[in-house]
Parts: structure tokens; sequence; C-alpha cells
């Protein structure tokens, strides 16, 4: 925050046990980008002329700002067959949310969209965003359509990215397409690798199954005897699965249970009709089981349990190339920080349109855009076997952001100045052996020199917090920027 009035006013006599209120004594300019409930410190000196005595004291203040999140919502299909799941020739819309959790309400701004897959054809990858007021947040969706020809049970990702001035967020998800169900419809076991456990296996009953032809059904077993089913499942990020089941038996003593990795979920018993349960599952492999197991005596109703319609986690590719960046609309020669965000990936291969370095192979590169325009990124990523690709048409929006100043660029005159805003110690880059000039907000020079080709450093704290003007001059050319010190 940058004081934009003169830091000083002038004050009529006080007379003793009163107080002067003054409206509007000093106006402040706050910097385009700063963290909501960043915490600013005022000091305020009282000097009285001819007077060797004077009297101090201080204000923090907090500068309200937005903050933004992204989260997925659902999956809207009504207009197809309302499932609310991505299904092999679909169109459909996703939906997100925006949330602004500052204190100060957003400006408008852009929401993007782009997915590594070529199964996904988006029919929109930008939408606008509405100004969301503090503590709000406003859903938008994205048409897109899934293709023909693929795999039922193929998981795809999605990269969104929100844009509000200075402010972003970035969100990467993984969708299903379609399901990866065991309802036993091939009349046995086949589809899935089961294995049996207890005293007797499953088997497969055409008798009131839930959906369909087919369900699985426990054994008749004795008292203190089980019959279990397992199989193994694999996912790479966190899914669901669920299943319906129906049980028989007598109350709270012969009951179906269900397990992940050896870890109970859930058990039942008595005279249940058929009901769903769904239970998450986080990344990695897992072990589901489903056991019926009586107690040592008595029996009650027709003494099984039965299970249909088992919903899997979806399968397919695990390595899903995604980024993010310290700030998508930067002004001209300043540096943009990205970051991969690919889980479990080894090497990095990324081009800049417009910035350089043009490419890179770091994980985490640095850039600088030195010309106005919207510009796209790419992101190359390997895990050794598998390979993943993402492309954000216009990422990065440069700005010429010396408004008001002619802006003279060359590149034997451009710099790098920062921090910004800073404390008065400031680091200034130039191509080439430079003159500098700084004023401050009412025109008057506060600092002149020289610059040698490289990195300088330049100490103004003695000068009052302000907006300043930097200007480096190189070979008869001009580069202008605003510095603030706070």
């Amino acid at each position: 925050m940058a004081l934009s009035s003169n830091n000083t006013i002038s004050l009529e006599s006080i007379d003793a046990s009163s107080s002067v209120e003054i409206e509007n004594a000093y106006t402040f300019e706050a910097a385009r980008y700063v963290p909501d409930g960043t915490a600013v410190n005022l000091d305020f000196v009282l000097n009285v002329p001819g007077k060797r005595t004077s009297w101090e004291s201080s204000k923090s203040i907090k500068i309200n700002a937005p903050a933004l999140g992204l989260e997925f919502v659902r999956v809207n299909d009504d207009a197809a067959n309302g499932n609310g799941r991505l299904d092999v020739g679909e169109t459909a819309s996703l939906v997100f949310k925006v949330n602004n959790t500052g204190h100060a309400a957003s400006l408008a701004g852009k929401v993007h969209i782009a997915s590594t897959s070529s199964d996904i054809t988006f029919n929109t990858t930008e939408v606008t965003l509405p100004v969301i007021e503090a503590e709000a947040n406003q859903e938008v969706s994205f048409e897109v359509s899934v293709a023909a020809e693929a795999t039922e049970g193929s998981l795809v990702d999605f990269a969104i990215d929100a844009v509000v001035d200075k402010y972003n967020a970035s969100l990467g998800t993984v969708l299903g397409i379609g399901l990866v169900m065991e309802d036993f419809e091939t009349g046995d076991f086949s589809q899935f690798p089961w294995v049996f456990e207890g005293t007797q296996p499953w088997e497969i009953t055409d008798v009131n199954p839930y959906e369909g032809t087919y369900c699985a059904v426990s054994k008749d077993i004795n008292n203190n005897e089980s019959c279990v089913m397992k199989v193994n499942a694999s996912n790479s990020s966190p899914q669901t699965v669920s299943f319906y089941y129906k049980v028989s038996s007598e109350n709270n003593f012969d009951k179906l249970k269900f397990y992940i990795d050896g870890a109970e979920q859930g058990a039942w018993s008595g005279d249940k009709p058929w009901t769903q349960a769904s239970y998450t599952l986080q990344p990695g492999d897992h072990e589901l089981k489903w056991e019926y197991k009586k107690d040592y005596t008595q029996s009650a109703g027709e003494d099984c349990a039965w299970v249909d319609n088992i919903v899997m986690p979806a399968t397919g590719a695990t390595l899903f190339a995604n980024f993010s960046a310290n700030s998508q609309v930067v002004c001209k020669n300043e540096k943009v920080h990205f970051a991969a965000t690919t889980e479990n990936a080894t090497s990095y291969e990324w081009t800049f349109e417009g910035g350089t370095p043009a490419t890179s192979t770091e994980m985490n590169p640095e850039v600088r855009y030195n010309a106005q325009g919207n510009y796209k990124v790419t992101l190359k990523v390997s895990d050794g076997t598998n390979e993943s690709t993402i492309v954000k048409e216009n990422f990065v929006t440069v700005e010429n952001c010396w408004v008001g100043i002619e802006d003279i660029a060359a590149p034997a005159a451009n710099f790098n100045l920062y921090p910004n805003p800073n404390n008065g110690q400031v680091t200034l880059e130039v191509e080439a052996q430079s003159d500098i000039q700084i004023y401050n907000n009412m025109g008057a020079l506060v600092y002149q020199g020289q610059l040698q080709a490289g990195t300088n450093h330049i100490n103004l704290q003695q000068q009052a917090k302000g907006v300043y003007i930097v200007r480096v001059i190189a070979n008869k050319q001009t580069m202008v920027k605003k510095m603030i010190v706070q």
C-alpha cells in the first residue's frame, strides 16, 4: 500500500483536554495484488515547530482483498440420461464453483478449462466470471462431449483456471467415463478375478436380483461358518466404490460385513431390503471383501445375504499433465513463476509462447514476457513409462502497465525491478549499462545514477513511503516503471 497524497499535514493549535478530527487527511493506494488480510503498519509523528518534543503513534490496518478457490460440483447430464456422470458418446456440462473466501468483492474475470484426453471435446473452453461478493461463490459450467470411441471406465482429466485481474486459482480434477460395474450379468464370476474364502463360496442366483437377471448370494452355511468373496481394485485418484445389498438373517448376530483393506466399513443383519452402500477409496491398491458370517447358534429368515451392481473404481491413465502460475496477468518484462502439479512425473518439457526462455526442463521455471499479448503454455511430462501433454491457450496475459507515461521499450533498455512493492531497498536487473532516474509522486527527482549490466541494488529507505517513477535510459532509449515504497 502506498501513500498517494502528501505525507505531511498541518494542524492548528489544539487546546488542552481536547481533540481535532481531520477527515480525508491521507489517501492511500493499494497495490494491484495484495493478499487478503495483509497487515499494513502506519507510523505517525507529531512535531511542534520550535519545540524539541515530538509524539509518535502507530496504527495497523488490514487490507481486504479477494481470495479465490475452485471446486468441482457435478456432472449435469439432465439433457441426456441424467445419471450424473460422463458416459461414452454423451454431451454434458461440467459444473464448477469459484469461491471468494476473501473480505472484498472480486472483479469480473474468466475461467478456462483444458484436458490432456483425446476423448474429450470442449464446446467452450472459456466462460466469463461475474463479480463475486466477499465470502460468496459463483457456479460456472463447461459443455463437453465424450467420444463414441472412449473406453468405458477410463479416466479423463480436467484443468481449470480462474483469473480475476492479478488474482487466480487453479484446480485439477479426474473423472471416470461410464462405470466399471460387476453386475453378475455374465451368469458367473468371470468378469473380475474373484477370490473365495470361508466355509463356502458365494454363488450366482436369478432369484430377486436388484437389477437385471442375476446377483450374488451367500451359500447355505452352519453356525460359526462364513462365506467370503473378495476382489482387488486400484485407483490413482480418490474414488467411490458402491454396491447394493440385501440381508435376511438373525438380527444383530448373523451379519453381512464389508471390508476395505481388512478394515470393516459396514455390517447389516435382520431383514434389510435392497439398499445401496457407498465408500470412498483413497488412491492406491485395495482389497474389497464381502463376508456373510453366522454366530454360534440359531437362524432366522432366509439366513443369507445378496450383493448386486458393484461399482468399481475407474481405470486407465494415471499420469495427467497440469500446472499453475503465481500470476496469469503480468506487466511487460515481469517474471511469471510456473509450478508443475503433476504427481509422479520425473521429467518436464515446457514451451512458453512469447516467453524468455521459450523452453525449459525445470519442474518450476521462471519466465519473463517482453511484449503485450495473450500467450499459450504447453507442458509435457513423463514418469519414465507414460507421457502426458497439456496445452493451455491464452494462459498468460501481458499488459503495458506504465499508464500515463510514454513507454519507449527496446531490448537495450528492458529492465526488471523487484520486489515491488518494497521497503525502499530495491533490486534492478538491466541488460546493458544504463542511466537511472527516480522521481517521487510530486515530480521531484530523488535519485539518479548509473546501472551496470546485470544486477544492481538501490537503497531509498531515506525517502518517504509512496509511489515513485523509475526511469532507465540506455542507448537513447527509455523504459519507465512505477514503483511503490511501503
